[in-house]
């Protein structure tokens, strides 16, 4: 048996979004994790804000990632740190390689199988990284104003004050 492809059958895009999304939201729903969530449809996107992070859904959504805007800042360059030595590192003592690199809503990592969930646990674990590298300063600095050493008495302030340092991986394990 052979089938013909007409017009009316070629792939659509649209379709897949709102499909994709509405299981999405369901999946908020039940779960009732994230309390504020709105949502603005506009013509080919839907723009998503959960918790002060804003998703916009292109209608090539979920072949592509959305944009994320973090703070009213673009991800991408929320995960960006300032190119300061001491900040590079600490990032590379504790094996935490470029954020932007490797995170899912880069282009070159997304895949349909992430979700915007998925988005929301990396900006977690991304806040967590963020506060362990500035309690580290703030405790390196401590100690070198009073003669002390970082890798004793600093890191004793450091675990009082944050947990173990957060080793940035993927969390996402389908």
């Amino acid at each position: 048996m052979e089938t013909e492809i007409t017009n009316n059958d070629r792939y659509n895009y649209k379709h897949t979004f709102i499909k994709r999304w509405d299981v999405e939201f369901l999946d908020f729903y039940k779960k009732k994790e994230y309390k504020n969530i709105q949502i603005n449809l506009c013509n080919d996107e839907i723009r998503i804000t959960i918790d002060n992070n804003v998703f916009i859904l292109s209608n090539k959504y979920p072949f592509y990632p959305p944009n994320v805007l973090v703070q009213n800042k673009p991800y991408l360059n929320y995960l960006k740190y300032p190119t300061s030595e001491r900040i590079q590192n600490i990032l590379h003592v504790h094996k935490i390689s470029c954020l932007c690199c490797t995170s899912i809503s880069n282009r070159n990592i997304w895949s349909p199988a992430f979700q915007i969930k998925d988005i929301l646990q990396e900006i977690k674990c991304v806040n967590e990284v963020k506060r362990y590298v500035k309690n580290y300063l703030i405790v390196d600095d401590i100690c070198r104003s009073k003669n002390m050493d970082t890798d004793t008495v600093g890191m004793l302030l450091l675990e009082f004050l944050v947990s173990v340092p957060p080793k940035y991986k993927k969390i996402i394990e389908k």
